[in-house]
């Protein structure tokens, strides 16, 4: 399937990209939509096709991919001939790729094992994105089953549906330990889902299902054991706050940083770092 993608776009012989995604292209992208340049319609209908193209393979076999569609995708809005560079960037880091897979190594059964993590406002110093990012992996006996990177969709007791998507209230994670609760809850429920597809298809998963977290604020908030006063703006009586302290469907458990797989799907790595979370 890559093949006949890079074959279309007349890649089949180019040199490979070592990463999907690079910061000095959100830069390009940014000034480019900043300076109001637009691109053709011709251009905006290969946009289409080519994020559709890989959205397909971030969902299905190339986790690597998740972040950066996401992030490109978000930008889309507004399609500038950067975007289009940017996209095709991402499909020569296909050609070097296309031969990886995702491997069930024979006679592990860990079970289910789940990973959470946050940006908060990461890209905000690049292109002034104020949105935080929510990334969580599911890993089964081994082999990735499902994971997610994407901004966070914050939306308190106060918030008001407006006719017009451009004219929502938007309210943004004002700390990081915020931003890991909401990517806690993220993870929460992509794993409960992971579960009933599990249970539905006779394959035992244990519960609680454990949820690894890096943040000790987060983690001392959702256990009750934090100081209130860190996060008092959010309403308790919200039922995801609820359901997340439901030790019978959900526990959750610190884990270092540098261990904490979710972390690729959060922030924009390179050379060193992107090759090792490539490789696990």
């Amino acid at each position: 399937k890559i093949e006949k993608y890079l074959e279309e776009m007349g890649l089949s012989e180019c040199n490979p990209a070592v990463e999907p995604i690079h910061k000095d292209w959100l830069k390009r992208i940014h000034s480019e939509q900043q300076a109001g340049m637009q691109a053709s319609q011709e251009e905006k209908e290969a946009y289409m096709q080519q994020m559709g193209e890989l959205q397909w393979i971030a969902q299905t076999t190339h986790p690597t991919l998740a972040t950066g569609v996401s992030i490109y995708s978000s930008l889309g809005k507004h399609v500038v001939p950067a975007l289009l560079g940017a996209l095709k960037h991402m499909f020569r880091y296909l050609k070097g790729a296309k031969r990886r897979c995702l491997t069930k190594k024979a006679g592990v059964n860990t079970g289910l094992q789940v990973s959470s993590d946050a940006d908060w406002a990461g890209l905000y110093k690049v292109i002034g994105e104020v949105r935080s990012r929510s990334g969580s992996i599911d890993v089964f006996d081994s082999m990735p089953v499902a994971w997610k990177s994407s901004y966070q969709q914050c939306k308190g007791t106060n918030y008001k549906e407006a006719e017009n998507e451009e004219d929502q209230e938007a309210l943004i994670a004002t700390s990081s330990a915020e931003a890991e609760l909401y990517a806690a809850h993220d993870t929460m429920k992509l794993a409960i889902h992971q579960f009933n597809v599990a249970d539905e298809i006779g394959i035992e998963v244990s519960k609680p299902i454990w949820v690894a977290v890096d943040a000790a604020a987060a983690l001392g908030y959702i256990n009750s054991t934090g100081t209130a006063s860190r996060m008092k703006h959010l309403d308790l009586r919200d039922q995801w706050i609820q359901q997340m302290r439901t030790k019978d469907i959900v526990d959750y458990f610190k884990v270092e940083g540098v261990n904490n797989l979710a972390d690729f799907f959060t922030k924009i790595h390179h050379g060193a770092d992107f090759k090792t979370f490539q490789d696990r």
